[in-house]
């Protein structure tokens, strides 16, 4: 039997272990150095941070970096060093440089020094919390075996399990396909054997996520929605919507058409019962319109209806915010932000394709 409130708590553990870890890559890109005049002008120490807490050590006698810790939650802009976590690092010593994210802390000091990396603790993920793709597995044995509707928490704790599973596949298929291409201009052919098997593979275990996402919600969730379900049934239709829309990235031919067919019925029939039994500001609606105008303008090379959809929706709430619920104001407006950052990206392109063609 499956134990409910075990599965929401731990899901509810990798959701905040995702947004901690999130907000830990965003500060891993700086690189803090400091000069000190006990060494000649070419030594640096430099640190970077991955996850909460990073360190190195150097084994050079009389050192001052004997051992350094530094907290990435200080902002790139401290001038000093003094505000750091520390250990027989000097208070006065002052940032000199900043530079790309690195895997390890690594200390640079004279020639001759002797340099031992210290690799970084683990992330808060991998210290408590299951990894994505186990508790998504688990989250969907659960939805099997209970085979009833799944309370608000519920819905978005799976929807977020599934999504970090399927969005990890998502990136390296972009960046394999992006290695491919530069590979094939290259025309090593072993070399390109060895990416497109490697595209292959991802592209399985994406195919197999999206699949068992969609199994779900044909054969449980959508289903256990009743009549008056409505919020449920949009979510659901969206994320069936949305899983179609990562198979068709990723196919070709035949299938593709099959599955771009099958995530536009989904989004249409989502977006006609948002339109009628939900508010324009509501973050399930616009969550909707945003993904349903990404699907028209990356899928369907439609630019003109996903710039509709996406300013339809973005007007509509902008007509009706007295109506915006305080619960969800944080959601709707981010959402509403996204619609019109994306409005105004897709106009700059037609305009810059309309330029193209009257220079030709």
């Amino acid at each position: 039997m499956v134990d409910r409130e075990q599965l929401v708590q731990k899901a509810r553990l990798a959701e905040q272990a995702e947004r901690y870890d999130d907000m830990a890559a965003a500060m891993k890109s700086t690189w803090v150095c400091w000069r000190t005049d006990s060494f000649p002008e070419s030594s640096v120490c430099v640190m970077a941070v991955n996850g909460r807490f990073g360190s190195a050590n150097c084994s050079m006698t009389g050192s001052p970096y004997q051992s350094v810790l530094c907290d990435n939650r200080i902002p790139a802009s401290s001038n000093t060093s003094s505000r750091f976590p520390h250990r027989g690092v000097p208070q006065h010593l002052p940032r000199c440089s900043t530079g790309p994210p690195v895997d390890q802390a690594v200390v640079v000091m004279p020639e001759g020094a002797q340099l031992h990396p210290f690799p970084f603790m683990p992330s808060q993920r991998e210290r408590a919390a299951p990894h994505p793709a186990s508790l998504s597995a688990a989250l969907g044995s659960g939805v099997t075996e209970l085979n009833e509707a799944l309370s608000n928490e519920e819905r978005n704790l799976l929807s977020v399990a599934y999504k970090n599973v399927v969005g990890a596949r998502r990136s390296s298929w972009r960046v394999i396909s992006s290695i491919e291409q530069k590979t094939s201009a290259d025309g090593n052919e072993k070399k390109i054997e060895m990416v497109r098997a490697y595209r292959e593979k991802i592209e399985k275990e994406l195919e197999a996520v999206c699949q068992d996402v969609l199994n779900l919600l044909d054969n449980f969730l959508i289903k256990n929605c009743n009549e008056t379900q409505h919020e449920s049934k949009v979510f659901y239709l969206k994320m069936k919507g949305d899983y179609y829309r990562y198979l068709a990235e990723v196919a070709t031919g035949e299938k593709r058409a099959a599955v771009v067919e099958s995530s536009e019925k989904s989004y249409s029939e989502a977006h006609e019962i948002s339109k009628e039994h939900m508010q324009p500001t509501h973050p399930i609606r616009l969550g909707l319109a945003l993904n349903y105008s990404v699907f028209y303008y990356e899928i369907q090379n439609a630019p003109e209806q996903a710039c509709h959809l996406a300013k339809t929706a973005f007007d509509d709430a902008i007509a009706e915010l007295d109506t915006l619920n305080e619960d969800s104001y944080k959601d709707s407006t981010l959402i509403m932000q996204l619609l019109r950052d994306n409005l105004t990206l897709w106009t700059s392109d037609q305009q810059d394709d309309e330029g193209g063609e009257g220079n030709n």
